[in-house]
């Protein structure tokens, strides 16, 4: 029997396990009051790591006057692609289930600049939770590996509907993601955690756009801050060199 087929008939057990959020943009900075209180009462936003990540810019945000804000993309997951993002630990590791749920229900609600969640789904119209489990609790030999499986079997449980993989994937590329999770190169600096969870966003696109595009929709639509903010912060991407040149023409 394959590990995850093992995930998937593992009955929930309690866990304790040491989590996190990696965050690919405007939740580590925007001033929405939401998303303000969640930073200050969940996360331990002193302790953020910058970490490797396979992140792009590829959604249209229309909140961000129609330009582009950031996805996950498995293409971005070779080693000349590869962006880095901030991962931010809970502020009350480790967490049990009760805490994970409150953890996410919290997550949620920042993202669609919420007071209230109107479904317990993990998933909703242009996005979705995910999570990664640190490789090393996922050997047999672990002793939080039952914990591991009870995690991901709880996890898949929460995609009972309307999760569709192919959603966060542009033209041949494979899906980043599935009921499993992010298909994420854990990186020895998160070596003192179990998990991470991050919002993956619909690309909704058959190609992903140029550098030239990206700058292009800034600067006839007057703004920049979203791609500004994230320069400043440390969550980059590939094609950020590029970006700034088009911004900034001799």
């Amino acid at each position: 029997m394959d590990t995850l087929q093992t995930i998937n008939e593992t009955k929930k057990m309690d866990i304790s396990l040491n989590g996190g959020v990696l965050i690919i943009g405007s939740l580590l900075w925007d001033k929405d009051e939401q998303r303000t209180n969640w930073r200050k009462n969940f996360l331990a936003v002193d302790r953020q790591i910058l970490v490797p990540a396979p992140i792009r810019y590829g959604r249209v945000s229309t909140e961000r006057s129609c330009t582009f804000s950031m996805v996950f993309s498995n293409d971005c997951n070779q080693d000349n692609q590869i962006g880095e993002a901030i991962f931010v630990p809970f502020n009350d590791n480790p967490i049990d289930f009760k805490r994970i749920e409150l953890q996410t229900q919290e997550l949620i609600k920042s993202e669609r600049k919420k007071t209230t969640l109107d479904s317990d789904r993990f998933n909703w119209g242009w996005g979705t939770l995910t999570i990664s489990v640190n490789p090393k609790i996922l050997i047999e030999t672990s002793e939080k590996f039952n914990q591991a499986k009870s995690l991901l079997s709880y996890w898949s449980k929460k995609y009972s509907t309307g999760f569709n993989p192919n959603d966060y994937k542009v033209g041949q590329e494979l899906p980043v993601l599935d009921k499993q999770g992010l298909n994420f190169n854990w990186t020895d600096k998160l070596d003192d955690f179990d998990f991470i969870i991050a919002t993956a966003t619909k690309p909704e696109r058959e190609h992903y756009p140029t550098s030239k595009n990206i700058a292009d929709r800034m600067l006839a639509n007057e703004y920049s801050e979203y791609f500004q903010k994230n320069i400043e912060l440390g969550i980059s991407t590939f094609q950020d060199k590029e970006i700034l040149n088009a911004l900034t023409p001799e």
